[in-house]
């Protein structure tokens, strides 16, 4: 396995990556040391999808922004629960998120599709606004 996505907490005393074995980890960013493990359960799926991104949100950092090769992007707090889940409803090959960023105040979330479609997602309202190919 190996890591597709680091980022550091806001206090930046922990790290926090995810994996191409579908997990994710806390770091300790003082000791190394992993202080949670943990992969998403996610009903729909019988295979474990690979983390692709992790983002934090800037108004709420114990919450985490997930990527995985899945439609959809989930919201999960620090020991993997799922808050909330926004799925873009596509069915088609190239429907898979692959990437995200954020907007520097945290209301916008832009993920990019494998076929590369990007959706402009209100995290506020949990609608996407917009989407481009």
């Amino acid at each position: 396995s190996f890591v597709n996505s680091i980022c550091y907490s806001h206090d930046l005393h922990h790290i926090i990556s995810g994996s191409s074995d579908a997990t994710i980890k806390i770091w300790s960013a003082k000791s190394a040391d992993c202080s949670n493990s943990f992969k998403i359960n996610c009903s729909s799926s019988s295979t474990d999808l690979s983390i692709n991104c992790v983002l934090i949100r800037p108004a709420t950092p114990d919450e985490y922004i997930v990527c995985n090769s899945s439609t959809i992007i989930f919201i999960i707090n620090k020991d993997g629960q799922i808050i909330k889940s926004y799925n873009n409803g596509r069915q088609d090959a190239g429907g898979e998120f692959v990437l995200a960023m954020m907007s520097p105040k945290g209301y916008w979330l832009y993920p990019i599709t494998q076929d590369g479609t990007m959706y402009c997602l209100n995290l506020n309202t949990g609608i996407y606004e917009h989407n481009m190919k």
